[in-house]
Parts: C-alpha cells; structure tokens; sequence
C-alpha cells in the first residue's frame, strides 16, 4: 500500500522527499543548476541567497573598492631596448656592432621610440673601440723597435771589433833627403857619378864600384880602376866627406866626383 501523493516516472524529486529539512539547513547545491519553477531561479542561485543574502542584480563589487592612481603597465614586448648594451656590444666588436644596432633601432620604431640614439651608441662604442685598438698596437709597434734598437749596436759592436783589431798600423814614409849638388862644371854620368873634362864616364863609373866595394865611412880611401879608354889602371885617392861629395883625384889629371 503506497503512502503520499503518488508521482510520475519524469517527476522530480525534492530533497524534502528525502528528509531534509530546508527551512533548517537551507537549499542544498545542486551542481545541474535545476530551476525551481516556485521560485523562478536554479537551485544553486537560491541556496547562495539563502546562506549569504541576495545581491542586487549587476551589482559590481570591484565598485566598493577604494581607487588609485593607475601605474601604465609596458609589455615586455613594447619596451624599447638598451642603449648602453647597444654602445657595448659596439665597443667589443667594433663595425660588427652596426648589425645589433640596427636591430635596436627597428624594435625601437616599433615601440615608438626614436631610434636615433642607437646609432650614435653604435658609433660611440666604435670610436672607443678604434682608440684602444691604436693604443695596443703602439705599445707594441713600440716594444718591437726598442727591442731591434738594442740589438743593431751589439751587431755593430760585434762586426767592428775584429776590424780594429786585424787592423795594422800605417807606417809613416820617411822623408827622401835632397842628393848633395856636384860642383859646378861637372859633367854629370850617373845619379851619383860626375867627372872633370879630362875624365871619361866609363872610367868613373869603374871608380865607383872600386869605392863602394871598399865600404868606407870616412877618411881617404885609395882605389884602384881601369879605363876603358887607355886599357890601363890608374890609383885613385878618394877623400870620404859625411855629407858632402866623395872627390877622387888621380891618373891624368882625373877627378870623379861621387855622392
């Protein structure tokens, strides 16, 4: 025997069917959202307003709060980039610098910023490259010549020793003396043989060598010489002057001067 109402197949069901009590507990949620035709709203909107109040409809709560000045957000995105990293990588790599530059420029422009300044960053970080590049290179271009400096007088010094060394003294010429003058009116044979008119050359010249052959300094040397002339030896007394001409007088009237 059945007790209550009786209810179709498609009839649905409350939870005061089961026993609950809502006038204690309140709606329970119901995650379908099931509307509730006596109350003209779901389920689910009916136990909210029955646990935390009803809310005017279109009512913004984030209205309530107090408001401040608003700080403008830039997206990563937008943000123009570094001027002072575009000025380093320029300094690193010198010319090879133009290339990030010129990507800074064109973001820049897109985020509508001037993109003039990272060129003039780029050139800057040049500039700075190109000065300490020329002063590496003198101060090595510097060491090489000092370095060539010091080793060209040890060369010279090297090669000039055994030169002055090796190297002979020149000899001073000693002064030719001026022949003694035969006198005058002597009749010259020789460099060092003069004769009188009564004697031959022939005949002087045989006294000389009978002169030198004697090897006197000094004094009066007798010689003996025969002439080519007369085939006959003739006694010559030479008188020996230091200085001045040897006179030989003898045979016919003869007279040799020798010097």
């Amino acid at each position: 025997m059945s007790t209550g109402s009786q209810r179709g197949p498609h009839d649905r069901l409350r939870p005061a069917d089961y026993g609950y009590d809502e006038n204690r507990f309140g709606a329970p949620y119901d995650p379908s959202g099931g509307f509730d035709p006596a109350a003209g709203r779901s389920f689910s909107q009916h136990f909210s307003d029955a646990r935390y109040g009803g809310m005017h409809p279109g009512h913004d709560d984030e209205a309530d709060w107090p408001t401040s000045p608003g700080i403008p957000v830039i997206p990563e995105a937008t943000r123009p980039p570094s001027v002072r990293l575009t000025a380093v990588i320029s300094f690193f790599f010198g010319p090879f610098g133009a290339a990030p530059a010129s990507g800074a420029a064109h973001r820049a422009r897109e985020a509508g910023a001037p993109s003039g300044r990272y060129w003039g960053a780029f050139l800057l970080g040049w500039l700075a490259h190109l000065l300490v590049l020329s002063i590496v290179l003198g101060v090595i271009i510097a060491g090489l010549r000092g370095q060539s400096g010091a080793a060209a007088p040890e060369a010279s010094a090297a090669t000039s020793a055994p030169a002055s060394s090796s190297a002979t003294p020149t000899p001073t010429p000693t002064p030719t003396p001026t022949p003694v003058a035969f006198p005058d009116g002597a009749t010259q044979c020789s460099e060092s043989v003069a004769v009188n008119s009564s004697t031959s050359c022939q005949f002087a010249l045989n006294v000389e060598t009978a002169f030198r052959a004697s090897t006197a300094a000094d004094g009066v040397v007798e010689v003996t010489a025969t002439s080519p002339v007369t085939n006959r030896t003739y006694s010559m007394s030479c008188v020996v002057a230091t200085g001045a001409v040897t006179t030989c007088t003898g045979g016919n009237n003869a007279v040799v001067y020798l010097r």
